[in-house]
């Protein structure tokens, strides 16, 4: 046995402390120093998550403040356009550097009149600063939009690659449906950000600002009567905010439970049909179709009405703006050219904020979808390496276990200190009546579970100081339901082992009895079986799950109840498979059927959360135990079967 690291077994105390030890998951802006889980906003964790990308962050900053910035200009070249139609005895007069030189050239080449020489200055500075801003809102918008996606696209995998992680337990409390519901719809809600634009975020209150401070330098005495709508605004914002914040996330939860019915109606429709019950499965799909709308429609009502009541009050002030201007220039405080510029500022700013109001009922929808993913990656594993487990390269398949407990989390006790051991290549059956504990052992082996107690070694090494896709990787399943995807049988037997060339895929195949049936198939290998293997017999597709659980060749071959759904014709295929692959393997067989584990070295008899016989089929019988009874009931029922 070639090992990286070589360790001894670890003691039951030191499993205990392995098995109680919680390694929490690091997310952007989700832990503090010490270690411990900070409290952070979803909105503000959310942007963690942007960290990677600040360069294209940065250079999109830069290109926001030039276009901002040339927009802004435009509004100030306003007072040297009005300067020559307003005083018609207008002199040359300086308007900075860029104009003057423009000035200059147009009193060259087109006109020598101050008036008109101003006028096409400021129209070829137009064209020219129109042209500039064009380029940079490309620019703005594209980085913004790329790292939008980037993020996107990385959360997504990142919730995806948690949920592998995550023990069966954390599936038994979800319903997939709602799962897919965050990796769908929530992660759709986050394109929003994308829809408005992350440039968005940061040009709207940057244009708030420049016009702002350009007001104050227009006129302060109008800028401090304009900026009285302004606790009114934001205070409107913040209370449609959260209604909008609650709406969604019962929107959200609402569209969970809507693909939830969903899925669960697409995969069992044959049932629907065969009971004649559409008609209540549609009405159970439209009950909830209809509180979706509802919920939508709360949303649409608040999202609707805030962006047109924030413009009128923000109007309002520019009326009252508009009249105080007017006097001012009436009265000599303010020039009449600068009149026109603070206004179309203070427009900008009344926008601003009426934009705003959508910024952040867009924020709240994306905090709420955010919220419930965060809750997903914030869902610890049970089952982790630890940090000092070792590489197992091969094993020769000995397999202990000693005083292993198990209770599921729903308090059922279901293996109370179970001691046994499988030899290197011995081939061991476990039986017992329903929810004895067989599947139990499987999953625990795989360390699906963690035991609460005792330790399960593999070769001599306590399997929690082994890293998960070692260990597994040197086990094959033959699951009793099998499980295929919509693809070609390659892909299907070649899943545990994508690089495995058409000669492995074929020798596996032919171990398995496979080989045969699959070359009869218009398109051999490359034939698509459809989804979950539809297009192929029960017996076909569990000789498919063979050959690919033995296309790794493993030491260990874990047979649950294989032939427990064939019939007769189909259950002699699979036996004869079986037969062949478990040479030179450690097999586990659990067993449905005792007709089909004759042949097994031993066979362990669990019930009441332990082992209550041991030993061979002739044996166990020979006892007039446990066994014998399973054994004559179940031939009594098959007896009974025939005779229909």
């Amino acid at each position: 046995m070639s090992i990286r690291e070589k360790k001894g077994a670890v003691p039951r105390e030191r499993a205990q402390q392995l098995n109680s030890k919680n390694y929490g998951v690091m997310t952007p802006l989700a832990s503090g120093s010490n270690g411990s889980k900070r409290k952070w906003h979803p909105f503000v964790r959310l942007l963690g998550y942007f960290r990677p990308y600040w360069a294209r962050l940065l250079g999109a900053l830069i290109l926001i403040g030039a276009a901002e910035g040339i927009r802004l200009y435009f509004v100030w070249l306003t007072q040297d356009l009005l300067k020559p139609m307003i005083y018609t005895a207008f002199q040359d007069q300086p308007s900075g550097w860029f104009i003057d030189n423009l000035k200059a050239f147009a009193q060259l080449t087109i006109t020598t009149s101050p008036r008109f020489a101003q006028l096409v200055a400021i129209c070829i500075a137009v064209i020219i600063l129109g042209f500039g801003r064009a380029l940079f809102s490309f620019g703005h918008n594209f980085l913004t939009n790329q790292v939008c996606q980037k993020v996107i696209i990385n959360l997504r995998r990142k919730v995806y690659a948690h949920l592998q992680l995550l023990s069966p337990s954390f599936y038994e409390s979800q319903s997939t449906g709602r799962l897919l519901s965050h990796l769908t719809n929530d992660l759709n809600v986050l394109q929003l950000i994308s829809a408005i634009g992350v440039q968005d975020i940061v040009a709207i209150p940057l244009q708030m600002l420049g016009a702002f401070v350009l007001m104050v330098q227009l006129s302060w005495r109008l800028t401090l009567v304009a900026m009285l709508i302004v606790p009114l605004v934001a205070w409107v914002i913040y209370i449609t905010g959260r209604r909008i914040r609650a709406i969604t996330e019962r929107m959200q939860s609402r569209m969970a439970e809507l693909t939830h019915i969903l899925d669960e109606a697409l995969a069992s429709m044959s049932i629907v049909q065969a009971f004649g019950v559409e008609r209540d499965a549609l009405e159970r799909f439209q009950n909830e179709n209809v509180r979706v709308y509802r919920e939508t429609m709360r949303n649409v009502r608040i999202r609707a009405a805030l962006g047109p009541l924030v413009e009128f009050i923000a109007l309002c002030g520019v009326a009252i703006g508009l009249w105080f201007g007017g006097h001012e220039v009436v009265t000599g405080h303010m020039r009449p050219e600068s009149l026109v510029p603070f206004m179309i500022y203070f427009h900008m700013l009344a926008m601003g904020f009426r934009n705003m109001s959508r910024l952040n009922a867009v924020r709240e929808q994306v905090t709420a979808a955010a919220q419930r993913l965060f809750a997903i990656l914030d869902t610890p594993p049970d089952i982790r390496d630890h940090p000092e487990a070792i590489e197992l390269e091969r094993a020769s398949g000995h397999i202990q276990f000693r005083g292993v407990t198990f209770t599921y989390p729903t308090g059922r006790r279901v293996l109370d200190r179970v001691t046994f051991e499988i030899k290197s290549g011995e081939t061991v059956a476990l039986v017992g009546p329903s929810g004895a504990g067989k599947t139990t052992i499987v999953r625990l082996l795989l360390r699906l579970y963690e035991p609460q107690d005792g330790e399960i070694l593999l070769d001599g090494y306590d399997i929690r100081r082994v890293k998960l896709h070692s260990l597994r990787r040197l086990i094959g399943i033959v699951p009793q339901d099998v499980v295929l995807f919509d693809g070609t049988i390659r892909d299907n037997i070649a899943f545990g082992k994508p690089e495995a060339t058409d000669e492995e895929v074929m020798w596996a195949a032919q171990l398995a009895h496979a080989h045969e049936f699959i070359s009869q198939l218009p398109d051999g290998y490359n034939t698509v079986i459809g989804e979950r293997g539809v297009r192929l017999s029960m017996g076909q597709r569990q000789r498919i799950a063979i050959a690919r659980a033995i296309l790794r060749d493993p030491p260990i071959l874990i047979l649950d109840e294989a032939t427990s759904n064939l019939d007769s014709e189909s259950e002699v295929e699979v036996q004869r498979a079986l037969e062949a692959v478990r040479r030179g393997r450690t097999t586990l067989i659990i067993a449905h059927r005792l007709s089909t584990i004759r042949d097994a070295d031993r066979i362990l008899v669990i019930h009441d959360g332990g082992i209550v016989e041991e030993g061979s089929h002739d044996e166990l019988l020979a006892r007039h135990g446990l066994y014998q009874r399973l054994y004559n009931l179940q031939f009594a029922q098959d007896a009974i079967r025939e005779e229909q």
